[in-house]
């Protein structure tokens, strides 16, 4: 009965994670939209430097509203329905947009401090790191944030684990809609300067005070102030993964723009390396929440079943990222090499996940031992671990594995 049930838990998280994680594939999209950008990267360094940043912020964003949504679902804090539900979920939604307004300022100007001595932005550029990444952030979390609770309604109504469905499926949603937002917003400030940097603050501003005049009520409840006191700096920080791929990319330019393929795939690698992090962490952190496991690193074992039927869905699906990009390449015009396209995506796969799962096992008991709310902290921490990673992989195999194929 034991090794019945052993098959049937892993056959389960196969297939979930094989739900989750095929949504990556859609990344290719966001790529492709940004690689239209790739014969500016060299002139106009700062379009290819703030990508991974904003990629980063607003994946770590809607990794916090996922997360927490998995959470209190599944502990009765909030009720799956749209209309007439909890205090705690209207607080949630307004926190979120009130991260999405301090991180990606504070983003936009870190970015812009590590950028400018590395050569990939001048002082001159600065209006663009704080507008570009406020205006793409805020418009993506607008449609996006709907999908979210959408996707952890219906995973839950469905008897699917929203912990381990909502975070995979709606990164890569949010990935494509950043892109475009990103891309609109890079047109719009570059053809109406000064007045398209006037006309986002002055929007912003609005926004910021609507916000601004709730949150004296939103204050009282925990799920808006911790999220706030403990999400906001751990975000900001994590952005720095971001900031630390856009200067590698950046550093990285004349490469893409030989190879822009490899911007085509970059984002669904990071999206799917992410995503995997993401449903180790969340199934933790909802597991560490009913007590189901023992707030210790060694609990590890307890979850390795699981851990393994994501490893083995993640392969499978890694080796259809490479077709799947391959195909987009040709079917727009980009010339691609498909071995090369394969071979980037398995070895992404088999040592990120290897890695990423670990840690974000171990974030979340750490932060759970220390008193603090795992799901303000475990997505934007292995997310940005994640594109740190990711990107390292991807610039070391291209550079020494692929450069003669």
């Amino acid at each position: 009965m034991r090794l019945y049930n052993s098959r049937q838990r892993f056959l389960r998280t196969f297939i979930q994670s094989t739900i989750a994680l095929i949504f990556s594939i859609g990344g290719m999209f966001s790529g492709r939209i940004i690689s239209s950008f790739s014969h500016l990267f060299v002139a106009i360094p700062w379009i290819i430097a703030l990508y991974p940043s904003i990629l980063t912020l607003r994946g770590d964003i809607s990794g916090v509203l996922s997360g927490k949504l998995g959470t209190m679902i599944h502990t009765g804090q909030i009720k799956v329905s749209f209309m007439k539900n909890t205090s705690e979920f209207y607080a949630l939604l307004r926190a979120i947009f009130m991260l999405t307004f301090i991180d990606s300022i504070g983003m936009g100007i870190l970015t812009f401090i590590v950028n400018l001595p590395a050569g990939h932005a001048s002082a001159a550029d600065l209006p663009y790191f704080i507008v570009t990444p406020l205006a793409s952030c805020a418009l993506a979390t607008i449609i996006s944030m709907p999908i979210t609770i959408f996707t952890a309604f219906l995973s839950f109504k469905r008897g699917l684990d929203p912990d381990i469905i909502v975070y995979p499926v709606v990164a890569i949603i949010s990935d494509v809609l950043v892109a475009a937002c990103y891309a609109v917003t890079v047109q719009f400030t570059l053809n109406h300067y000064p007045a398209s940097i006037i006309v986002i603050a002055a929007f912003a501003l609005i926004a910021l005070s609507t916000l601004i005049y709730f949150s004296r009520q939103d204050l009282k409840l925990r799920v808006y102030a911790s999220t706030i006191r403990e999400a906001s700096p751990v975000i900001l920080l994590t952005s720095f993964g971001g900031v630390i791929g856009g200067v590698i990319l950046a550093s990285f330019k004349y490469a893409l723009e030989a190879r822009p393929e490899i911007i085509v795939v970059y984002p669904v690698l990071l999206n799917a390396l992410g995503g995997f992090g993401s449903m180790v962490g969340s199934t933790t952190t909802t597991k560490l929440a009913l007590g189901l496991i023992m707030p210790r690193l060694s609990s590890f074992r307890e979850v390795a079943l699981d851990v393994v039927g994501m490893q083995i869905s993640s392969l499978l699906l890694h080796l259809i990222y490479g077709l799947s990009s391959y195909a987009l390449c040709v079917a727009t015009g980009i010339p691609a090499s498909l071995p090369s396209l394969i071979i980037l995506c398995l070895l992404v796969s088999l040592l990120g996940s290897a890695l990423i799962s670990v840690l974000s096992f171990a974030i979340g008991v750490i932060a759970y031992n220390k008193g603090w709310d795992p799901d303000n902290l475990v997505i934007p921490l292995e997310s940005s671990i994640a594109d740190i990673l990711g990107t390292t992989i991807i610039v070391l195999v291209v550079r020494f594995l692929l450069a003669s194929i």
